[in-house]
């Protein structure tokens, strides 16, 4: 799951432009929201949860146990359902909706291994209308099991002040079942109230989807996502290099003299380069190929180090560094918070929130609107990126380690 700009108020958002959020550390739901519609019954002594409204069947709590490589947490609500017998299998509430609200449900869900005929009814969960116009529904997002996957839907905005049911509901009303044997786990269900529809990326990513920018400002054409062994597009979200990994639609975003450029980034160990984490080629990490250059800015690896080589035309000046004021390599397989601030034809560098150097750049740069690209040319999983920040500001030292403190637990930095 992608995590919004208004899940973390300690970011900088002023004069924010372009703001990707790769990384998903948890697999999984990402904090508590503001007001969870969705109510949360107290179990029984048997972990039995009853809702206002139910249906066929009864959802159990469960509190511990490691499914799908996932463990969990004190904090979840998870329930369990079991699969088999037909019947209508809604359980949930009902709660009043302001006018002009749009509701958005979200949860995890993960089917077990040993469930048969499963998709059967593939029917998950819904929004009813009780007088507030919104009526949606979800199901399943394909036919695999034994891996945890991500719903959303948004329904609205609601035309009157009125009711809103909201429904878990695995296997529909059909008088069927979702699956014939099995089990069905749904882990932190929360419905939320905004004025606004809140952007998601569905449980599956493939090269044909379209990234959403956070910031609300950009498209995506192509995203390319690939993954490292063991891992699989279910449970792993950071942006593994891939050549055309990342293109958006072409635009101004970086078509002046006044901007910071600021990303997550980590050098890895493959089994082609070993731990050098670099190729021996010039590869490529971001790209705004303006007015028939390809660096306005162009940002590369140097061949053989982990060292950052970042270039402005006219002229290729530009500023290169590694991890410290030293201008030691990056460390292979570390997560480094990296950026640039222009400011006309200076340049100031930073690494996890601290200024590491400064340059001299082209002032003005190459001219021209195009897009912005993630890893142009650069070979399949060297590196890996977390998130992406374009600021059409100078950022301050102060906002720098802002933003770079408000990340760095989920990096482990």
């Amino acid at each position: 799951m992608v995590m919004g700009v208004n899940k973390n108020s300690s970011i900088v958002t002023d004069n924010l432009t372009l703001y990707y959020d790769f990384y998903n550390q948890e697999k999984s739901f990402k904090g508590e929201p503001i007001a969870n519609q969705f109510a949360i019954p107290t179990p029984d002594s048997s972990n039995n949860v009853y809702f206002s409204v139910n249906g066929t069947g009864v959802f159990k709590r469960i509190f511990s146990g490691d499914y799908g490589g996932y463990r969990i947490k004190s904090s979840d609500i998870i329930y369990k359902y079991d699969l088999g017998a037909g019947g209508c299998h809604y359980h949930g509430n009902d709660v009043t909706i302001p006018s002009g609200q749009y509701a958005t449900f979200s949860f995890d869900y993960f089917v077990s291994p040993d469930a048969q005929n499963y998709p059967t009814d593939g029917y998950l969960a819904n929004f009813e209308n009780l007088g507030s116009g919104i009526s949606v529904g979800q199901g399943v997002l394909n036919n695999l099991k034994g891996v945890w996957q991500s719903i959303q839907f948004t329904g609205g905005p609601a035309y009157a002040t009125s009711g809103l049911r909201m429904l878990l509901y695995p296997g529909g009303c059909s008088g069927s079942y979702l699956a014939s044997s099995g089990y069905i786990l749904m882990k932190n269900p929360q419905v939320t109230f905004t004025s606004y529809k809140v952007p998601f990326i569905a449980g599956t990513r493939y090269a044909n989807n379209g990234l959403i920018d956070l910031s609300n400002n950009r498209n995506t054409s192509t995203l390319n996502v690939t993954y490292p062994s063991g891992a699989n597009q279910y449970s792993y979200n950071i942006l593994n290099s891939y050549t055309g990994a990342v293109i958006t639609d072409s635009s101004s975003i970086l078509d002046n003299d006044t901007h910071s450029i600021f990303f997550m980034i980590r050098f890895n160990t493959t089994s082609s380069y070993g731990s050098n984490g670099y190729s021996g080629s010039w590869d490529k990490i971001f790209s705004f190929n303006a007015g028939g250059s390809d660096r306005s800015p162009g940002i590369w690896r140097f061949p053989s180090s982990r060292y950052i080589h970042w270039r402005y035309d006219p002229g290729n000046t530009g500023c290169d560094f590694g991890k410290n004021s030293s201008n030691q390599d990056f460390d292979i397989d570390t997560w480094y918070y990296i950026g640039v601030t222009k400011n006309g034809g200076n340049t100031k560098m930073y690494v996890n929130g601290i200024q590491v150097g400064t340059g001299s750049v082209s002032n003005p740069k190459t001219a021209g609107s195009t897009a912005v690209q993630l890893f142009e040319y650069y070979p399949n999983s060297l590196a890996s990126m977390g998130s992406l920040q374009i600021y059409n500001k100078v950022l301050t030292e102060t906002e720098v380690l802002k933003n770079f403190s408000a990340i760095r637990s989920r990096y482990n930095i």
